[in-house]
């Protein structure tokens, strides 16, 4: 679809992204999300990005079978247990939970509606909104399909497993790494960092890999350690494109003997 091709220009300028008149969807930094919660905003991010494949085991407690349910699905069961605390960097003053589903006259179509403020979110809205947090964020669609009944159910006691094991564990900054290494490798202040906008961020971090990469390629290429017929010409450029996020889903095909 190619309205939901985002400009990564603009994306990296960082710029809030309008989606509707009453949804527009600003771009958070560091610095606002430790403000918020780096635990709590990303939680609520990849709940919100999640699809069944990343929720088989809360789906399975709920009757539905995780191979069944669609994106759109899922974020209707989401979205009603997101209070504005938790979304207002994503959301701003939209309340989720007042969002009750209506179908559309005419057609099969469920709508999500909030009839006081006018606020609603249509498949269609609810993809664009998801494919903007992922691009941001440096996430992919998670999809999962299992070949047998057999596969598809022990996916299931994997996550449960999974959950269990990480239910009682202290949360790791997920940034924090990020941050230190940018701010030795690069002499920055951490003030730069933290009001640099996620996306630009992010693509510092990915940009710098790429950096110190090829730096050690062409390092051994000149000391002679390396054979650079065996090396593909993009490599030994550092200003390459940054290919961590395109429109295609992390798809699986999980068979049984894979796990």
């Amino acid at each position: 679809m190619s309205e939901l091709v985002l400009d990564d220009l603009s994306v990296y300028r960082g710029a809030p992204y309008q989606i509707t008149d009453k949804i527009i969807i600003p771009h958070p930094t560091p610095n606002q999300i430790a403000d918020m919660g780096e635990q709590q905003y990303f939680s609520v991010v990849q709940h919100i990005c999640s699809t069944s494949s990343d929720m088989k085991y809360p789906l399975h407690k709920m009757g539905y079978d995780w191979e069944k349910v669609e994106d759109y699905q899922m974020f209707m069961m989401i979205v009603q247990s997101l209070t504005p605390d938790q979304t207002h960097l994503i959301f701003g003053d939209i309340d989720l939970s007042k969002l009750s589903p209506r179908q559309k006259k005419d057609s099969e179509d469920v709508v999500l509606i909030d009839l006081d403020s006018g606020v609603y979110i249509d498949e269609m809205i609810y993809l664009k909104i998801v494919n903007y947090l992922r691009k941001i964020h440096g996430f992919k669609r998670n999809v999962i399909k299992a070949e047998s009944e057999f596969t598809h159910d022990m996916l299931i006691e994997i996550e449960k497993s999974d959950l269990e094991k990480t239910k009682n564990k202290t949360y790791k900054s997920f940034l924090l790494p990020l941050i230190s290494s940018v701010k030795a490798r690069q002499g920055y202040t951490k003030e730069t960092i933290f009001n640099m906008q996620i996306a630009e961020f992010l693509d510092e971090v990915n940009r710098l890999q790429i950096i110190v990469n090829t730096d050690a390629l062409l390092g051994g290429v000149y000391s002679g350690m390396m054979d650079t017929k065996r090396i593909r010409k993009s490599e030994f450029n550092w200003m390459r494109e940054i290919n961590t996020n395109d429109d295609s889903p992390k798809g699986q095909v999980i068979q049984e003997g894979t796990f």
